[in-house]
Parts: structure tokens; sequence; C-alpha cells
């Protein structure tokens, strides 16, 4: 969904000019296919049992084997429900719901924990500042020290014992927050992200963190994938997402990233667009695609197998309509 456009932002659009060169040449550079192997041959889309509550503008947690969904967007608002799912079983479980009602919010998982950053807490579209931790072991959620500023429609990614806050959109949406796991404490903030951008997805691939795809108000959609490494401290250009889009999820399979749905932020379009960018190879190619098209999807990747969760199959205000909790899970047979 499209969150209310906040002016005061518009200052930062002009550090486009300066990567769109560079942009578009590493794309150029890198539009060679590379045919499935390992792995992904011979890989399809089966069903398994369908997340409990239907919502979109949602990301997903791993740990020990159980992917963890917290809060949402439901038919009329913000939601607190948190489930996960077993796909060893294939079946759910709802757990503590989140303290506070969240929609757009960064999620991910490090040590053992299910860290939740940001969001909306409803229909205002206007950007938090709250963290959480849920600890699976004990079946509780901490609150953790606020976000330096607010942001909503981020990623978040563990790497390195830091988690890192990756696009979204807020009074400081360059700026990448970087939360230190062992002091619990905000640290010094890293390198900006090149190019400002909300609702992208976000992973940590091949020692770097992958920020993909996204959009900005009154800019549209962005292919725009750019890769930060800790090592050097630098954020990169890569090869370009095929398909620019936004609200799309992405996921890290046997060393690759696969990329999936979405929506365009101009019409009522959601994309059934699978494509899998391989970091040895440096080139994306298109896989079968997720049908029906969603977005604000989440995805998770358990024993090698890739599960894609819940969304809605349109986009725009018609996102309330056409919530989903459907569960695709892409492997081979």
């Amino acid at each position: 969904m499209e969150p209310m456009r906040i002016p005061a932002l518009d200052r930062v659009l002009t550090v486009r000019t300066r990567v769109v060169a560079l942009v578009v040449a590493v794309a150029m550079a890198a539009t060679t296919s590379w045919p499935a192997r390992g792995q992904d041959a011979g890989a399809s889309w089966t069903s398994a049992a369908p997340m409990p509550t239907a919502r979109s503008e949602l990301q997903a947690a791993v740990v020990n084997g159980v992917a963890y969904l917290p809060g949402g967007l439901g038919p009329d608002r913000a939601l607190e429900t948190f489930e996960a799912y077993d796909p060893e079983r294939d079946r759910w479980h709802s757990l503590p719901p989140l303290p506070r009602p969240v929609h757009h919010a960064g999620v991910t998982a490090a040590e053992g924990r299910v860290f939740v950053t940001g969001g909306y807490a409803d229909l205002s579209f206007v950007p938090g500042v709250l963290a959480w931790a849920y600890d699976p072991s004990l079946r509780t959620w901490t609150r953790l020290p606020d976000l330096p500023a607010p942001r909503a429609g981020h990623g978040l990614v563990a790497l390195d014992g830091v988690l890192h806050v990756v696009g979204g959109i807020g009074r400081t949406s360059q700026a990448v927050w970087r939360f230190d796991l062992e002091t619990e404490r905000w640290i010094e903030p890293g390198p900006p992200i090149p190019t400002v951008r909300e609702h992208l997805a976000a992973v940590a691939a091949d020692g770097r963190i992958w920020a993909i795809g996204g959009r900005w108000p009154g800019e549209g959609d962005f292919g725009t994938v750019e890769t930060y490494d800790p090592a050097t401290g630098r954020w990169e250009a890569a090869a370009s997402l095929p398909t620019a889009r936004s609200g799309l999820t992405a996921a890290v399979r046997a060393g690759r990233i696969h990329v999936l749905g979405g929506e365009a932020l101009r019409g009522d379009r959601t994309f059934v667009e699978h494509e899998v960018y391989d970091p040895a190879v440096g080139a994306w190619r298109r896989a079968s695609p997720l049908e029906p098209g969603r977005h604000g999807l989440a995805s998770a990747v358990v024993n090698g197998r890739l599960y894609v969760i819940g969304g809605a199959t349109r986009a725009g205000s018609a996102t309330f309509g056409s919530l989903t909790g459907a569960v695709s899970v892409w492997a081979a047979p």
C-alpha cells in the first residue's frame, strides 16, 4: 500500500542523480542469465497449510526451523497477531501477541530471537520508533531501545552481530541505523544507502547486505539493487532487478537471492515475477512465477524449501479486500 507522503523527505531525492549512471552500467553488464542447477533444478510450486490470519504488509523470520510472522495489515486495521509455522509438521501455532499492533515493520531473526522494528501502528501511516524482541524459548516479548528516528516500510537485516535498518520512510530515510546485539544499544549509523527508497526487500547474502527494488513517492518503482559490504564499509551497485517493483519479498536459498511478487506504485497491479540472483555469477534469471501475484507478502527458507506467505492479490485500496493467508512452497521434488 502507498503511505502518506512526507514532504520533508523531498530533499533526499537528489542523491539519485549521483548513482543512476553507475546502476545502469552495472545492469547492462550483467544481463546474461544462468541455468538452474543444484537445488533449483526441477523445482516447482506446491501449497502448504494456509496462515490462519490472512494479512498483508508483514515479514517473516526463522528460528530453529520455525517461521515467525508478527503483525501485518488486516481488513480494517493494524494487527498484533503473532503466528508461527512449523514446516516439518505443516502446522500453524498462535503465539503471545505483539505488545502493540503494527504493519510495514522490519522483521528478522538473530541469536535465537525474533526482532521487530518501526512500522505503522494504525491507518494514519505515521512511521514509528518502537522495537521489540521475542524469545521463543521463553514465549515473551521484550521492549528494546527505540529507533533513533521513525521508520516504516524498511528492511531489517542481521549481519555480524548487528541489526541493520535499511531503507524505508521517515525523517531520515537514507540513514542506516545499526543495533548492536551484544550491548543491545543503537550504535553509530552505517554509511547511508545511496538510493533512498521504501517498500524494498533487504537480505544478507555472500557476507553482504542487499537492498532490492522498492519505490519513492512521486518517482515510481525501482529495479535498483545496491549491496553493502561491512568489510569495506562501502555501498556498491549490483545488477538491477529485471522487473522493477515494490512491496516485494526476498529470501536466500542455497546462496542465491529469490525475489518474488510485489506491486506497482501506480495502478492496481500485483506481480507474479520470481527472479533469482546468483552473487557468484553476478546475474539474474527468471524462475517459475508465483500465481496469483501478491504484494506485501513474506518469505522464509527452511531446510532448502522456499515458503511464500500471505500478502494481498490486489494493490492500493483494493488490498483490504484481497488479503490472503496462502502459503506457496518452491522446492525440488
